[in-house]
Order: structure tokens, then sequence, then C-alpha cells
């Protein structure tokens, strides 16, 4: 990627000055070094980490504290504070999206998903990059590679991807929040009830007998919120 730079902190200013930016989308590239440490905030729009290479050490808001490398993504809320280490040689790659983006595709989301409407939720989200998460990973793809068009096409192209990760992005959001609150949409319930009871559960049809719903019905309903079969 054509801007990169070892930060020696994390004010705004170095953030934007090494990064690239449309209507709808930063993208910040970082390395950092082996034994480095810095406190900063996601500011007003939401974050999402990918790790390039290497791992981090963060504390988030206080309260949440792991590591994660390659293999995970974080999306951060607006206005988190982290606190960061680095224990070796990291190269990590961040998207910030506008806050106007997510609240406009959020509405979509959650007509799709036919749940009730709900406020932004401030929770950190982390993701492993499996097949849940494919759709979100070719889209992010696509934006690096997106990185190298000429710049008369680069940021329609990238703000078309932007809205694609946006969109993936609040998939993962709503279907976690309605998993710890929403008690009756089914697909939901059965989320919980596979989670909870799975050694129990012979076959999907039992499943879908227990929320009065077709075998066929339950199916498509499960695919289209999750992207998976039961």
């Amino acid at each position: 990627m054509e801007h990169s730079k070892t930060l020696g902190d994390f004010n705004r200013y170095s953030e934007l000055k090494y990064g690239y930016e449309t209507e709808l989308i930063r993208i910040l590239y970082y390395e950092l070094p082996e034994n480095y440490y810095e406190k900063y905030a996601s500011y007003e729009y939401p974050k999402l980490c990918t790790i390039l290479e290497g791992r981090k050490e963060v504390k988030i808001n206080e309260t949440e504290h792991f590591e994660y490398d390659s293999q995970e993504i974080i999306l951060l809320p607006p206005q988190s504070s982290v606190e960061m280490r680095i224990k070796e040689h990291t190269k990590a790659l961040v998207f910030e999206l506008s806050d106007q983006l997510m609240e406009r595709l959020r509405n979509v989301v959650e007509e799709e998903f036919q749940v009730p409407e709900s406020s932004p939720t401030h929770a950190v989200v982390r993701c492993e990059l499996n097949e849940k998460a494919n759709s979100l990973t070719a889209s992010m793809e696509r934006i690096k590679q997106y990185m190298a068009h000429p710049a008369e096409r680069k940021n329609f192209l990238i703000d078309l991807g932007a809205q694609e990760m946006a969109y993936h992005l609040l998939q993962m959001q709503v279907l976690e929040q309605n998993l710890l609150t929403n008690h009756r949409h089914p697909v939901f319930r059965a989320i919980r009830d596979i989670q909870e009871q799975l050694p129990g559960i012979r076959h999907v049809k039992d499943l879908a007998d227990n929320y009065n719903m077709s075998h066929a019905n339950f199916t498509n309903q499960f695919k289209k919120i999750t992207g998976l079969t039961p």
C-alpha cells in the first residue's frame, strides 16, 4: 500500500496525513515496532481494525482486554478509548466508515432481518475470519485492490466497496445484538437453542417444528440472516 509510516503517536493529524480518504471511508495503514505502547481514541467514526502481520494486545474502554492477530478483526464503536501494546513488529490496516453511511444501511439491514428498529450498538464486535466472514473479507480485499486503480475512478470504486463492507459489518452487528435481546424471532431463538442444546438436536426439522415453521421456510430464513444453513 502506498501510504506507510511507523507512527510515533496516534494524533489525528498523523492518521489523516498517512491515510487515504474518500467521502465514505478512511483507510489507514500502520507499521508498529516491537515493544510499542500507545493510548488513542477511535474518534467519531466506527473503526474496523485488521492486522496484516504480527499481533496486538488491546484494552478497550477500560473493560475488554484481549490479544488478536491476522485471523480476527475488531470493530470499535465511535469514541472508544484504546490502550495498545505491540510485542512484535506489526502491520495493521484500519478502515473508518462514515457514521452517515452506517446509519443509512442500518435501516436496510434491520428491514431485511425483519427486526425492530434499534439504536446503534456501542459494543465492541470481534469476528474470526472464517466461513461466516467470507463476504466481509471479500469486500476488504476488493477495497485493497481498488487502491491500485487510476485516480479518476479510484474513489468511486472504493466508495462502492465501503458500502459493501458497511452492509456486511451491520449484518454482523445486528445478528450479535439480536442474539442477546430478541426472544421472539425464530432464527435468533434457534441459534441460541443450537448453541445450548446441540447434542440433543437430531434434525433441522425438529428445530423448525419448535417454531411452528416448515423445514424449507425455516432453512431459508436462517440462511438469509446468517449466511449459513442451520
